[in-house]
């Protein structure tokens, strides 16, 4: 059996494919090893040195060359964008031209359930991905983490989806003139409805079987979903009674 790097691509095959692919672009042999020096490639050798070029390697040299055909960016700004993809970003759109976290859309009507598995998404950002994804500056996502509305990764300096998303609603709320410290009471609410139900359904997971500690999760799941249909019914009432429509507004 050829081992992985035999059953690799030759720089020769790679240019025909991309010179077919890319007719206009003027791909070259030495266009793919410059592409290369550069940082943009990294294929494997043979133990003779000839250049050995996998499949995510020719995605490399198709993403380098259409976005320097259709969006006439630098290399150096290309070299972020994979390096961002490699780290789970989503690529580009054309109408965006920088790569983006993507978060699961859901209704402005549905109260999400807390959800306690681990993150479908492997994207991790530093403190200045974190600003740019949510248009604020550094300096806001440092005082954020300092007053701990948002965390890293446990054991890391990088932040995942859901700091991105806390983030996120906080960058919003801003544009009503609510500022990050005017948002502590709704921390602090979030953490005494988790300490109350730590405090119920904690003892019942120390020293639980797997199959008792999943019935345990499942119930605190259900719990936390029910606090948030609590809290979002109460703000409904007290919303409709402070700006409800007005008894006379019909006469």
């Amino acid at each position: 059996m050829q081992n992985a790097v035999d059953q690799r691509l030759t720089i020769g095959a790679v240019l025909t494919i991309l010179q077919n692919e890319f007719p206009d672009a003027d791909v070259t042999i030495s266009k793919i090893r410059f592409l290369e020096a550069e940082g943009l490639v990294d294929p494997g050798r043979t133990p003779t040195g000839y250049r050995k070029f996998s499949p995510t390697d020719v995605d490399r040299l198709r993403y380098t060359l259409r976005m320097q055909r259709d969006h006439f960016l630098p290399l150096k700004v290309i070299r972020e964008h994979l390096d961002k993809i490699d780290r789970g970003f989503e690529p580009p759109t054309v109408a965006e031209n920088a790569p983006r976290v993507v978060v699961d859309d859901q209704s402005e009507d549905a109260i999400p359930a807390p959800l306690f598995a681990p993150a479908t998404s492997t994207v991790t950002m530093s403190v200045t991905d974190l600003a740019e994804q949510v248009g604020m500056s550094v300096s806001e996502i440092v005082e954020l983490r300092q007053m701990k509305m948002i965390s890293p990764l446990p054991g890391s300096d990088e932040f995942g989806v859901d700091a991105l998303e806390v983030a996120r609603g906080i960058s919003v709320l801003t544009q009503f003139g609510i500022e990050a410290r005017h948002l502590r009471p709704v921390m602090n609410a979030a953490d005494r409805q988790v300490q109350m139900i730590s405090n119920l359904l904690g003892p019942k997971l120390a020293g639980s079987i797997d199959s008792e500690a999943d019935e345990v999760r499942q119930e605190a799941q259900h719990l936390a979903r029910d606090l948030l249909r609590l809290q979002s019914t109460v703000m409904r009432s007290a919303l409709a009674q402070e700006f409800g429509h007005s008894n006379t507004a019909g006469r």
